[in-house]
């Protein structure tokens, strides 16, 4: 499970998640890099999935990036080659588990 950082959010025209992202991390002056599996305790996952989400005031915390499309949330994983629709809408929060 995860938690939606409680950031203001902002509005791309992009439809890969890459580029989504891209624009997120210009946007808020963070990285987000693939979760490697370095954490103990928290796996890598087949296929992939968590992110690093990285600031430098407070860090790096695992995420999880999803994206919600006509109701419905959608766990792309580590999968930034994912296709979005327009009107998706993309959260990356944090590991509440």
């Amino acid at each position: 499970m995860y938690k939606p950082f409680d950031e203001p959010g902002f509005q791309t025209n992009t439809l890969q998640l890459d580029k989504a992202v891209e624009e997120y991390k210009l946007e808020f002056g963070v990285e987000i890099i693939p979760y490697d599996g370095s954490s103990e305790g928290v796996e890598l996952g087949d296929p992939p999935r968590y992110f690093f989400y990285i600031t430098p005031d407070s860090g790096r915390k695992l995420v999880d990036i999803h994206v919600e499309r006509s109701g419905t949330e959608i766990c792309p994983k580590q999968d930034l080659e994912f296709l979005l629709q327009d009107g998706d809408i993309v959260s990356i929060g944090a590991l509440i588990c």
